[in-house]
């Protein structure tokens, strides 16, 4: 075949057709089922950072400039702040709104690198493919939290530079690079991410600019040196008004640590469900990445400086891995890596791969670039299946809790008592500083949110399954046909034929009642992990809404029993009944099995009864 045919045997023309509806069909059936099945059942309200946006509620004048540009820990986010508190205001306070934007700019991300492939290479090729599935991996913080934004909308401004500079060139349409540099100046305000990307690709761009003047070459726009003045200075001014969190300077340095952590934070873009820090995964990602830097590299000396595109994309790999080992020194000062970081972090570090493929590819002959193509291509659609799987599963588990959250902002008579036993649907960390801020939220969401937060307002919220307003006098089965999914908060491993096992040394149940029921008893048939040698029975503490009602000692299968008090079910419209299990272990350190978990009672059913 010559360099013109196509790497799927049809002509360039149809190949272009085909790959190009292929690759919007995957963006727009990704978006369809993002918007029908995960947004309906996110949560609607505020969940940790986000809490600070109802600070500004009432804010007008200098007052709202001031908390727009204000710092927020080590980032300065006005154009999320400003975005984020304009879409709230609209949709009165449904937090949900948030994670819509969050996917049209996921979405907007996807096409912009799909249109660096096209222009830089001249045509798509089947390794494009994996372009949207990174960036729609709803495993990826942006799907699941509004806040995410901050490491979306980074990624989203470098990409859109580096398609505006190729487009400048390989479009003959030199203004567009104006336009790339503006996005520079966008990129710098997305927070400490989008500052150090900027930051690099600023001071790349203005030395070549220098040197093109050195060396004589013709001169750019005024506007185009003015522009690239602009970021460099606002990059300078937003560095030294940067004040480092407690975060930032807490811990030492730790060579091992932060190892660990850049391996973590390579493999970022391939968020897996399970999570996991696979050597394969950092291998291919290290290679393709350096391989991108290298093929980049080589390109522009071949150039001698001259080609735009080849800068912009070597930069944008460049600046996106510097960033990676950034994050990596500083935040392995205060914690170490650990499976699951990836889906808070992924989308800082998607540029890498994303740049680095399109640089490699233009450069590989057809059959490696077919055989490279399809590797990335099957690896990122598993990483995108595997966390869809996990998301329904988590859909399905965690709907009718907050669903019965929702209720309980609304309808709570003691919002203290609320904030104490729902902390962990509300923030990451359970700090006393943290509650006052959460209790004053509510308060606000209240005066100011729809009906939402309204009185009596039930549950507005779409589930996939069907949610009771109580499960008095009901059992709920936690074998394969049962109903606790939906109950499920934390702590459970996957439903088995006949039982569910607790996984971890806590597991917790949201279950709705009405308002003040009176005392109550709760039933669970269970059995536990033991062995007759070295544990013959497991230590159950049962404790609802932080209060301890019994303590079991749980071996072979039975029926437990304890008395809820009427004081304890009187205070919301939910129970969060919580099972530690202090002696929880895996049936591989007992010797039963290989099985690895750690696991502490298997559950066949939990009933409450009125007392």
């Amino acid at each position: 075949m010559g360099a013109a045919e196509s790497d799927i045997g049809v002509p360039p023309s149809k190949r272009e057709q085909f790959l190009y509806k292929f690759s919007c069909a995957l963006i727009g059936v990704s978006a369809l089922l993002f918007f029908t099945i995960f947004l309906p059942a996110a949560r609607p309200f505020p969940w940790s950072d986000e809490w600070d946006y109802l600070r500004a509620v009432d804010l007008k004048g200098l007052s709202l400039a001031r908390w727009l540009f204000e710092q927020h820990v080590d980032h300065r986010i006005p154009l999320q702040k400003g975005l984020h508190l304009w879409l709230l205001h609209l949709d009165k306070y449904d937090f949900r709104v948030l994670l819509a934007a969050n996917y049209v700019f996921a979405a907007a991300t996807a096409w912009l690198g799909l249109r660096i492939a096209r222009l830089y290479r001249g045509h798509l090729t089947v390794g494009d493919l994996m372009i949207p599935l990174i960036a729609l991996n709803v495993g990826a913080g942006f799907a699941q939290w509004g806040f995410g934004f901050q490491f979306l909308s980074s990624t989203f401004f470098l990409l859109g530079f580096v398609a505006l500079a190729v487009a400048a060139e390989r479009e003959a349409r030199p203004g567009k690079l104006a336009w790339a540099l503006t996005s520079l100046l966008f990129c710098a305000l997305c927070g400490l991410n989008g500052l150090i990307e900027a930051t690099a690709l600023t001071a790349i761009f203005c030395a070549l600019f220098g040197w093109e003047l050195w060396r004589g070459l013709p001169r750019r726009p005024l506007l185009i040196y003015s522009l690239a003045a602009a970021s460099a200075l606002e990059s300078v001014i937003l560095w030294v008004l940067w004040t480092p969190s407690g975060a930032a300077r807490a811990g030492t340095l730790s060579v091992p640590t932060i190892a660990q952590f850049f391996y973590g934070m390579v493999t970022s873009s391939m968020v897996f469900c399970p999570p996991d820090q696979a050597w394969w995964k950092f291998a291919l990602m290290a290679l393709l990445i350096a391989c991108g830097l290298l093929c980049g590299i080589s390109a522009i000396r071949k150039e001698k400086l001259r080609s735009t595109s080849d800068i912009a994309l070597t930069g944008a790999v460049a600046a996106n891995g510097f960033l990676i080992l950034v994050i990596a020194v500083g935040r392995s000062r205060y914690q170490a890596w650990v499976p699951g970081l990836e889906a808070h972090y992924g989308y800082s570090t998607l540029a890498a791969p994303i740049a680095a493929w399109i640089l490699v590819s233009k450069r590989l002959m057809r059959p490696w670039r077919i055989t490279t193509g399809v590797l990335l291509l099957v690896v990122f659609a598993y990483a995108y299946q595997s966390t869809w799987i996990c998301r329904w599963r988590a859909v399905q588990a965690s709907a009718g809790h907050i669903a019965a959250v929702q209720a309980g902002i609304a309808n709570a008579r003691d919002v203290k008592a609320l904030v104490e036993t729902s902390i962990a649907d509300f923030f990451f960390v359970d700090d006393p500083s943290v509650r006052p801020k959460i209790e004053s939220g509510i308060a606000t969401l209240r005066r100011k949110g729809g009906y939402l937060y309204r009185p009596n307002s039930g549950s507005p919220i779409s589930t996939a399954s069907s949610t009771p307003a109580t499960v008095i006098g009901s059992s709920i089965q936690f074998n394969a046909s049962g109903n606790s999914e939906q109950y499920r908060v934390s702590g459970w491993s996957q439903t088995e034929k006949e039982w569910t096992w607790s996984e971890g040394k806590s597991a917790q149940l949201g279950l709705p009642i009405p308002c003040d029921p009176g005392a109550l008893t709760l039933i669970v048939k269970m059995g536990a992990l033991i062995s007759h040698q070295v544990l013959p029975y497991q230590n159950v503490e049962v404790f609802v809404d932080g209060q301890k009602i019994a303590d079991w000692q749980v071996a072979d299968t039975a029926d437990f029993s304890a008395l809820i008090p009427a004081e304890v079910t009187k205070k919301r419209g939910i129970l969060n009944i919580e099972f530690r299990l202090p002696n929880a272990t895996s049936p591989k350190v007992l010797g039963l099995t290989d099985d690895s978990r750690i696991l502490g009672v298997r559950v066949y059913s939990v009933e409450l009864k009125r007392s």
